[in-house]
């Protein structure tokens, strides 16, 4: 069986798929430690999903079941799940906060002054980034009653936090600007496979860290896959295709 990530952060969903080839027709999964796990659907079908509430390894096992008899297969210390921060606002305001965020393939619009953080993980398809390319981001709000200030980070390193260098990728000072538009360039060093993307507002020049606390404002998490870049090189000949030695 296979994982289609082996490290992610607490709450978002993984989906294990049994890879035998022998026919089963019935299967059975089973995680260690089960407490912290909470299992999405069914624990007997070809297709398991399964998310965690507190971080550690996880050992997947599967037993697999054909006409002939039954097998099983198990990976210890299989997932890996850390626990990134819950970022902590002071005041909830209908004007300090996100009202959209649009990133290619995501377009999600939110209620303003509801939720000091959420996360978006589980709900979009992650969008996918190619090392060295530039990315658009748009972040809006509703009003601008107040100035506010932006910030938006991403895991580069995927290890659980927002702290390292490049990883605060774009950045607004205080404004009373509805729609702040940002371009960032994915680094050549980022860890290929699933990571988060979060958006940070507070009012006027305050603070606006990662994780708080930020005396007024929002955050909200969104999910990346970081790619090798698959476009093929163009390669241009300066003077005659024929070298004559």
């Amino acid at each position: 069986f296979k994982a289609d990530k082996l490290r992610a952060p607490v709450l978002n969903t993984i989906t294990l798929t049994d890879t035998s080839k022998q026919g089963p027709t019935n299967w059975k999964w089973e995680v260690t430690p089960a407490l912290t796990a909470s299992i999405i659907g069914a624990d007997n079908e070809e297709t398991f999903k399964v998310s965690f509430n507190k971080s550690g390894m996880y050992t997947i096992k599967l037993v697999a079941t054909n006409s002939v008899g039954a097998d099983s297969a198990v990976q210890v210390n299989y997932l890996d799940i850390f626990d990134y921060c819950d970022p902590v606002a002071g005041t909830l305001s209908s004007d300090i906060g996100i009202s959209r965020v649009k990133l290619r393939s995501i377009d999600n619009t939110s209620s303003v002054g509801t939720s000091r953080y959420t996360s978006y993980l589980n709900d979009f398809t992650p969008v996918e980034l190619f090392k060295r390319s530039l990315v658009d981001i748009i972040v809006e709000r509703n009003s601008i009653v107040d100035s506010m200030n932006r910030k938006i980070w991403v895991d580069w390193n995927n290890d659980g936090d927002f702290d390292d260098a490049g990883e605060l990728v774009a950045s607004e000072p205080a404004a009373k600007t509805l729609a702040f538009a940002a371009t960032f360039t994915v680094p050549s060093t980022a860890v290929i496979g699933y990571t988060t993307l979060r958006v940070g507002t507070s009012y006027g020049s305050d603070n606006n860290t990662p994780c708080g606390i930020n005396p007024a404002g929002e955050y909200e998490d969104y999910p990346l896959f970081i790619s090798v870049d698959n476009v093929k090189p163009v390669v241009t000949l300066n003077g005659p295709d024929t070298v004559k030695v």
